[in-house]
């Protein structure tokens, strides 16, 4: 991802920091379109991979809903954890 945050680069340079087998697990196994974080600028499984904006926005939306939710609920449990304590005092 960080690589791909530069621009445009093909499967065999995205996949040289790591010890894959063979280019298609490497293919398959990290820039897989299907997740549609990055994608193929050319048609037929060829071309270089970038990155899709579009849902990379959407998937940094979904995670700052979790993280508020979450801290609400850590800090209800906090509260509640505290009323407790104050309770066996």
């Amino acid at each position: 991802m960080a690589r791909l945050s530069r621009g445009p680069a093909p499967t065999t340079e995205l996949a040289k920091p790591f010890r894959w087998p063979s280019r298609p697990s490497s293919s398959t196994s990290m820039f897989s379109g299907s997740a549609g974080w990055s994608a193929r600028r050319r048609r037929a499984g060829f071309g270089p991979y970038e990155l899709s904006p579009n849902t990379l926005k959407a998937a940094e939306d979904w995670m700052a809903e979790q993280r508020a939710l979450w801290e609400r609920r850590l800090d209800q449990l906090d509260n509640f954890l505290n009323e407790l304590k104050g309770q066996s005092e």
